[in-house]
């Protein structure tokens, strides 16, 4: 092959390499750009909690669960925690399937037969 075909082959090749270094800096920057973001409301979050007259952080009542835990988790009657367990995991799994279906209808997708209320098993 001609002297000519390999200085054109490894002009391309270097400037392939450049374009894709180029492009995955560009990436980093953004993905730089979005971590930094999220650290600033971090730190403001952090900042407000530390003030000394804070209101006390506490999950949200929608988060809290009736199971006990803790000590009294540990010296409850297992049969109680267990069939309390039981319930809040049949609940949670009721949640999950109806926030499914509800998303299945708003976006028009096609449902499972098992979703149609009439053909669930009880």
């Amino acid at each position: 092959m001609a002297w000519w075909f390999w200085l054109l082959l490894w002009i391309v090749l270097v400037l392939v390499l450049l374009l894709v270094m180029v492009l995955g800096a560009i990436h980093l920057w953004r993905k730089a750009k979005g971590l930094l973001g999220e650290v600033s409301d971090a730190q403001e979050a952090l900042a407000r909690a530390y003030v000394p007259d804070a209101e006390p952080v506490t999950a949200p009542e929608s988060a809290r669960s009736s199971l006990p835990s803790g000590w009294d988790a540990a010296f409850a009657d297992p049969a109680e925690v267990r069939q309390t367990r039981e319930g809040e995991r049949d609940a949670r799994v009721a949640a999950r399937r109806e926030r499914r279906i509800a998303s299945l209808y708003a976006h028009g997708r096609p449902r499972r037969w098992g979703d149609l209320d009439e053909n669930v098993e009880q």
